[in-house]
């Protein structure tokens, strides 16, 4: 009895995969990195056997760290080995021990993955893997990521290759073979030109070379696509009761339904725009095209074929034409023909005018996201109109928007209850919006007050009193506000939650 470990030692030692429910235990694995489920595989057979019979853990693997590769000495020189890093060989186990239960695989820092981690997932049997995504690999060649991709294609949906070496070649022959994919990104590519939708045949999903057909068998039911079989007759060395059909290829596209193509300025062209927005018309719902160009009428004019758009980012370019009178029936008719747009970025268009605004956005009842980031033109009586067609707003950022007050925020506080995200740094707000915060925003998780030059330490000291405010938001931010003082700023700091975000800083203070 003397030796025996007290019961603190005694409740450690025990299993946890014994003691914990396994609604808990699912709970809190969900919150560990996918490589750190990996290594949990390791520690017995029973924990091997026991969380590996739960698919959902292993649907999606998140890699946010740099993969790296590792370097040995052979002799007096030293060498890249063949055998891959930690972060390496980690990708590895997950690529090879996920099986056929991984659903998902994104690598967000790719710029040290090595060519031999990725042929693995190549040789990797994987039927139903359906979001690949990858960032910044600039070790992998094109051709050995096409060849990734292809292997992947029979259920890809999603797509993104951010930052990697795609060519015009890469993009067609992904058309060509991802017949279902959704979504494709991508943005920071160097190597693309206006030519890479050019000659995009879409090939079957099931037959790529001509099929022989015995005489009298139609073929239907076996075959996913439409086609027109053509009858050639027969050479001498085959069978006459055998006729061979040539199946033409469709002219079929993959139903991409968001495509991203941000940052891509160097190779911005109209003719990229006209074919995303004629051949994916039907299908598309969401365009990125923020930092890639200025957007002309035409464009303008493509864009309102695409009835089911519901986010349109156009952050970063210009309106060309915007002192010309026929911007405003442009803007007008996409209002008309997308009833639908729930989300608009329209950060940076300094050329925009009030009335443009009101012919983009009157007409819409069902946004959620606007973000007016640096488009001078808002006023307190733009806000007031606004908030009357835009019950469902959550999220509104009108960061040096320098000539919105106290009244036009009030305005938008009043009428829009649901609103989450409000960043009114930059303009002209005074204490009195404040007290229209605690009034009105009972949802309000991200506040951002940064660079206002008329908030005093006594306003912000009105959160305190009332702290169910203060401890409702998860992001407030009070960077470089001259008039509040860092005792006020802590004592914010005490009454908000400890996993919340506060940023307060005064340069040269």
């Amino acid at each position: 009895m003397a030796n025996s470990p007290p019961p603190a030692l005694d409740r450690l030692a025990c299993d946890p995969l014994a003691i914990l429910p396994a609604d808990v235990l699912l709970n809190v694995l969900d919150h560990i990195p996918f490589r750190e489920r990996v290594r949990c595989l390791r520690v017995s057979r029973c924990w091997y056997g026991r969380l590996t019979a739960v698919p959902r853990l292993w649907r999606d693997a998140y890699f946010t760290g740099s993969l790296r590769t590792r370097s040995t000495s052979a002799g007096s020189t030293s060498t890249t080995a063949a055998t891959p890093g930690p972060s390496s060989q980690s990708f590895q186990r997950v690529v090879q021990w996920s099986g056929t239960k991984l659903r998902g695989l994104t690598v967000a820092h790719g710029d040290k993955l090595s060519p031999t981690a990725l042929a693995q997932l190549v040789k990797t049997q994987r039927p139903r893997l359906e979001r690949f995504g990858l960032t910044n690999a600039r070790r992998i060649e094109s051709d050995l990521l096409l060849r990734t991709v292809v292997r992947l294609s029979a259920t890809l949906t999603h797509l993104s290759l951010v930052g990697c070496k795609v060519t015009d070649a890469s993009v067609r022959e992904i058309l060509c073979h991802c017949w279902q994919l959704r979504s494709l990104n991508l943005s920071h590519s160097t190597r693309l030109s206006r030519f890479m939708f050019e000659q995009v045949r879409i090939r079957p999903p099931l037959t790529e070379s001509p099929v022989a057909i015995k005489t009298g068998a139609t073929g239907r039911g076996k075959r996913t696509y439409q086609a027109t079989l053509s009858p050639v007759r027969a050479s001498a060395g085959q069978p006459p009761a055998a006729v061979v059909y040539h199946l033409p290829l469709s002219p079929l596209h993959p139903p991409i339904q968001h495509f991203i193509f941000r940052d891509n300025d160097e190779c911005a062209a109209p003719g990229i725009w006209a074919t995303v927005c004629t051949y994916y018309a039907a299908t598309l719902e969401e365009l990125d095209w923020a930092h890639t160009g200025d957007v002309t009428l035409p464009m303008l004019d493509q864009l309102a074929q695409c009835t089911r758009l519901r986010h349109l980012n156009l952050s970063g370019g210009k309106f060309r034409g915007a002192a010309t009178p026929d911007l405003e029936p442009a803007l007008l008719h996409i209002a008309e023909r997308c009833p639908q747009l729930t989300k608009v970025y329209l950060a940076r268009h300094t050329e925009l005018t009030e009335s443009h605004l009101q012919c983009l956005l009157g007409l819409n009842t069902q946004l959620t996201l606007l973000d007016l980031t640096a488009v001078h033109c808002v006023s307190n009586a733009f806000l007031r109109t606004f908030s009357l067609h835009a019950p469902s707003l959550t999220h509104l950022n009108l960061s040096a928007c320098f000539l919105v007050e106290d009244t036009g925020v009030s305005h938008i506080l009043k009428r829009c209850p649901q609103l989450v995200y409000l960043n009114v740094s930059s303009t002209a707000v005074t204490d009195l919006i404040v007290m229209r915060l605690l009034r009105y925003s009972r949802h309000l998780r991200w506040l951002w007050m940064e660079s206002c030059p008329a908030l005093s330490a006594l306003g912000i000291r009105l959160m305190l009193s009332p702290s169910a405010f203060l401890t409702r938001l998860d992001v407030f931010s009070l960077f470089n506000c001259h008039k509040v003082d860092y005792e006020t700023a802590r004592q914010v700091r005490a009454v908000m939650r400890p996993d919340a975000q506060f940023r307060f800083y005064i340069p040269n203070g």
